[in-house]
């Protein structure tokens, strides 16, 4: 089951699906160009920027993958699971970095290096 939209980039269609499958398809012909499992099903959209997939998993991890080839970049990033407990927002891409949020626990946004997969900074909500 696919849940999230696809994001069409070059004409390659990128989406993921509830079985932990992240997928690149040619958008005019739905040719598969590449498939990769992840941890966890993907209910969001990716973000495409450059040559960077980056999606997030319904069981708390942060992945970045080569657009042409599915190859991660770095070692998947899990969130804090004491403080977080699903990713099911859409990650977003911005100036180096990407932002995520969790549904659940005190660490509801988490901004993460584009290049690394760091955690650069949390943000804890007010009760």
């Amino acid at each position: 089951w696919v849940w999230g939209s696809p994001v069409v980039v070059s004409d390659v269609a990128y989406f993921g699906d509830l079985d932990g499958g992240v997928y690149a398809v040619g958008a005019a012909n739905g040719r598969l160009l590449w498939k990769v499992t992840v941890n966890g099903p993907v209910r969001s959209s990716p973000a495409v920027v450059g040559d960077t997939v980056v999606v997030n998993t319904d069981s708390g991890f942060v992945y970045s993958l080569g657009a042409g080839n599915g190859v991660q970049r770095w070692p998947a990033v899990e969130v804090d699971s004491n403080t977080a407990e699903r990713l099911l927002a859409n990650p977003i891409v911005h100036k180096g970095m990407i932002y995520v949020t969790a549904l659940g626990g005190e660490s509801l946004v988490y901004a993460y290096s584009h290049d690394t997969g760091l955690l650069q900074w949390q943000f804890k909500p007010g009760k």
